[in-house]
Protein backbone atom coordinates (compact mmCIF):
# COMPACT_ATOMS: atom_id res chain seq x y z
CA UNK A 1 0.00 0.00 0.00
CA UNK A 2 1.20 3.10 -0.72
CA UNK A 3 0.69 6.12 1.59
CA UNK A 4 1.42 9.82 0.71
CA UNK A 5 1.59 12.68 3.73
CA UNK A 6 2.38 16.04 4.37
CA UNK A 7 3.31 17.97 7.50
CA UNK A 8 4.22 21.88 8.10
CA UNK A 9 4.85 23.37 11.41
CA UNK A 10 5.46 26.68 12.49
CA UNK A 11 8.54 27.83 13.76
CA UNK A 12 6.71 27.79 17.15
CA UNK A 13 5.62 24.21 16.87
CA UNK A 14 8.53 22.96 15.38
CA UNK A 15 10.25 23.55 18.25
CA UNK A 16 7.82 22.19 20.94
CA UNK A 17 7.78 18.63 18.47
CA UNK A 18 11.74 19.08 18.58
CA UNK A 19 11.25 18.86 22.43
CA UNK A 20 9.21 15.40 22.21
CA UNK A 21 11.53 13.59 19.85
CA UNK A 22 13.20 10.61 20.97
CA UNK A 23 17.05 11.21 21.30
CA UNK A 24 17.79 9.48 17.98
CA UNK A 25 15.81 12.00 16.10
CA UNK A 26 17.18 15.32 18.16
CA UNK A 27 21.10 13.80 17.46
CA UNK A 28 20.04 13.46 13.47
CA UNK A 29 18.79 17.33 13.72
CA UNK A 30 21.21 18.66 15.56
CA UNK A 31 22.84 20.87 13.14
CA UNK A 32 19.16 21.23 11.05
CA UNK A 33 16.64 22.59 13.31
CA UNK A 34 14.49 24.60 10.74
CA UNK A 35 10.80 24.08 10.71
CA UNK A 36 11.00 21.74 7.44
CA UNK A 37 13.71 19.28 8.91
CA UNK A 38 11.72 18.85 11.56
CA UNK A 39 8.67 18.31 9.79
CA UNK A 40 10.00 15.78 7.91
CA UNK A 41 11.66 13.86 10.67
CA UNK A 42 7.82 14.31 11.75
CA UNK A 43 6.74 12.55 8.97
CA UNK A 44 9.61 9.85 9.13
CA UNK A 45 8.71 8.86 12.66
CA UNK A 46 4.86 8.80 12.26
CA UNK A 47 5.57 6.51 8.89
CA UNK A 48 7.56 4.05 10.54
CA UNK A 49 5.53 3.74 13.80
CA UNK A 50 2.36 3.27 11.60
CA UNK A 51 4.03 0.08 10.48
CA UNK A 52 4.81 -0.77 13.85
CA UNK A 53 8.82 -0.08 12.64
CA UNK A 54 11.21 1.01 15.42
CA UNK A 55 12.66 4.51 14.88
CA UNK A 56 15.91 3.68 13.66
CA UNK A 57 17.35 4.04 10.37
CA UNK A 58 20.30 3.53 8.08
CA UNK A 59 21.33 5.06 4.86
CA UNK A 60 22.32 3.66 1.44
CA UNK A 61 25.72 4.81 -0.57
CA UNK A 62 24.13 7.67 -1.25
CA UNK A 63 22.45 8.66 1.72
CA UNK A 64 18.62 7.24 1.17
CA UNK A 65 17.18 6.69 4.54
CA UNK A 66 16.04 2.88 5.16
CA UNK A 67 14.76 0.71 8.01
CA UNK A 68 17.12 -1.85 8.21
CA UNK A 69 15.04 -3.92 10.62
CA UNK A 70 11.49 -3.65 8.21
CA UNK A 71 12.85 -4.55 4.36
CA UNK A 72 9.05 -4.72 3.55
CA UNK A 73 9.17 -0.76 3.77
CA UNK A 74 9.95 1.95 1.68
CA UNK A 75 9.75 5.21 2.78
CA UNK A 76 10.99 8.56 0.91
CA UNK A 77 10.58 12.51 2.31
CA UNK A 78 11.44 15.64 0.60
CA UNK A 79 11.01 18.83 1.83
CA UNK A 80 10.80 22.48 0.40
CA UNK A 81 10.64 25.78 2.56
CA UNK A 82 8.02 24.50 5.68
CA UNK A 83 6.31 21.77 3.80
CA UNK A 84 7.37 18.39 3.77
CA UNK A 85 5.59 15.75 2.15
CA UNK A 86 6.72 11.42 2.55
CA UNK A 87 5.42 8.53 0.69
CA UNK A 88 5.47 5.27 2.97
CA UNK A 89 5.33 1.84 0.58
CA UNK A 90 4.01 -1.76 2.45
CA UNK A 91 3.83 -4.95 1.54
CA UNK A 92 7.14 -5.53 0.51
CA UNK A 93 6.15 -3.88 -3.04
CA UNK A 94 9.66 -2.16 -4.14
CA UNK A 95 10.93 1.74 -3.71
CA UNK A 96 9.59 4.84 -3.53
CA UNK A 97 10.96 8.09 -4.30
CA UNK A 98 9.09 11.80 -3.25
CA UNK A 99 10.12 15.13 -4.12
CA UNK A 100 8.74 18.61 -3.41
CA UNK A 101 9.30 22.08 -4.76
CA UNK A 102 8.50 25.23 -4.05
CA UNK A 103 6.90 27.29 -7.06
CA UNK A 104 9.10 30.09 -6.97
CA UNK A 105 7.42 32.76 -9.66
CA UNK A 106 9.80 35.49 -9.48
CA UNK A 107 13.05 33.09 -10.48
CA UNK A 108 11.75 32.22 -14.20
CA UNK A 109 14.92 33.53 -15.25
CA UNK A 110 17.01 30.68 -13.31
CA UNK A 111 14.43 28.08 -13.99
CA UNK A 112 15.38 28.62 -17.86
CA UNK A 113 19.16 28.68 -16.91
CA UNK A 114 18.67 25.08 -15.37
CA UNK A 115 16.97 23.52 -17.53
CA UNK A 116 18.46 24.25 -20.44
CA UNK A 117 21.50 22.81 -18.52
CA UNK A 118 19.84 19.76 -16.91
CA UNK A 119 17.03 18.99 -19.25
CA UNK A 120 16.85 17.11 -22.45
CA UNK A 121 15.31 18.93 -25.77
CA UNK A 122 12.17 16.92 -25.50
CA UNK A 123 11.69 18.10 -21.71
CA UNK A 124 12.78 21.55 -23.02
CA UNK A 125 10.21 21.20 -25.62
CA UNK A 126 7.56 20.43 -23.00
CA UNK A 127 8.19 23.79 -20.84
CA UNK A 128 8.04 25.88 -24.19
CA UNK A 129 4.48 24.97 -25.35
CA UNK A 130 3.39 24.93 -21.55
CA UNK A 131 0.84 27.73 -20.64
CA UNK A 132 2.37 27.85 -17.56
CA UNK A 133 6.36 27.54 -18.27
CA UNK A 134 6.66 28.19 -14.69
CA UNK A 135 4.72 25.25 -13.19
CA UNK A 136 5.82 23.02 -15.87
CA UNK A 137 9.52 23.25 -15.07
CA UNK A 138 8.79 22.73 -11.81
CA UNK A 139 6.78 19.58 -12.10
CA UNK A 140 9.16 18.29 -13.84
CA UNK A 141 12.08 18.95 -11.51
CA UNK A 142 10.41 17.05 -9.14
CA UNK A 143 9.81 14.58 -11.76
CA UNK A 144 13.56 13.61 -12.14
CA UNK A 145 14.57 14.00 -8.45
CA UNK A 146 11.70 11.48 -7.27
CA UNK A 147 12.72 8.85 -10.16
CA UNK A 148 16.76 9.83 -8.06
CA UNK A 149 15.10 9.15 -5.26
CA UNK A 150 13.25 5.93 -6.12
CA UNK A 151 16.46 4.04 -7.29
CA UNK A 152 18.36 5.78 -4.39
CA UNK A 153 20.89 7.50 -6.78
CA UNK A 154 20.29 11.27 -6.17
CA UNK A 155 22.27 13.45 -7.19
CA UNK A 156 25.06 11.32 -7.52
CA UNK A 157 23.45 10.48 -11.48
CA UNK A 158 23.14 12.74 -13.98
CA UNK A 159 20.04 14.61 -14.14
CA UNK A 160 19.41 14.81 -17.29
CA UNK A 161 19.57 11.06 -17.53
CA UNK A 162 16.19 10.96 -14.86
CA UNK A 163 13.93 10.84 -17.17
CA UNK A 164 12.66 7.14 -16.82
CA UNK A 165 13.29 3.73 -15.29
CA UNK A 166 11.51 0.88 -16.67
CA UNK A 167 8.70 -0.49 -14.71
CA UNK A 168 8.37 2.88 -12.95
CA UNK A 169 5.68 5.51 -13.28
CA UNK A 170 6.00 8.70 -11.84
CA UNK A 171 2.83 11.24 -10.61
CA UNK A 172 2.88 14.59 -10.37
CA UNK A 173 0.90 17.30 -9.13
CA UNK A 174 0.28 20.56 -7.36
CA UNK A 175 -0.39 20.56 -3.43
CA UNK A 176 -0.52 23.94 -1.21
CA UNK A 177 1.43 24.58 1.77
CA UNK A 178 -1.03 26.19 5.12
CA UNK A 179 -0.71 29.66 3.72
CA UNK A 180 -1.40 29.03 0.28
CA UNK A 181 1.74 28.71 -1.09
CA UNK A 182 1.97 26.31 -4.16
CA UNK A 183 4.24 23.48 -4.45
CA UNK A 184 4.90 20.91 -7.28
CA UNK A 185 4.80 17.71 -5.76
CA UNK A 186 5.83 14.01 -7.47
CA UNK A 187 5.93 10.21 -5.98
CA UNK A 188 7.49 7.73 -8.25
CA UNK A 189 6.81 3.58 -8.03
CA UNK A 190 6.29 0.73 -9.95
CA UNK A 191 2.90 0.90 -11.37
CA UNK A 192 0.97 -1.57 -8.75
CA UNK A 193 1.90 0.20 -6.23
CA UNK A 194 -0.74 3.19 -7.83
CA UNK A 195 -4.37 2.78 -7.17
CA UNK A 196 -3.88 1.90 -3.58
CA UNK A 197 -3.21 4.97 -2.17
CA UNK A 198 -3.58 6.69 1.71
CA UNK A 199 -4.52 3.08 2.81
CA UNK A 200 -5.25 3.05 6.34
CA UNK A 201 -2.26 3.78 8.61
CA UNK A 202 -2.74 3.54 12.60
CA UNK A 203 0.07 5.89 13.23
CA UNK A 204 1.10 7.17 16.89
CA UNK A 205 3.42 10.62 16.59
CA UNK A 206 1.98 13.63 16.12
CA UNK A 207 -0.94 12.95 13.83
CA UNK A 208 -2.68 16.35 14.38
CA UNK A 209 -0.10 17.47 12.28
CA UNK A 210 0.27 15.23 9.43
CA UNK A 211 -2.49 15.42 6.95
CA UNK A 212 -2.89 12.87 3.84
CA UNK A 213 -2.03 13.72 0.47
Amino acid sequence: MLGLFSAELTETEAEEVFSRFPELSREKLKNRRRSGDISGELLRLYMTASCGAPPEFAVGPHGKPFSPSRPDISYNISHSRTLAVGALLTGGMGEVGVDVEFVDRERRGRCERIAERFFTERERAEIEVSVDPVLAFYLLWTRKEALLKYTGEGFSAPLAGAEHVSGVIVRSRVIYGADGREYAFSVSARKDAFGKENAECKGSTDIKYIKRI
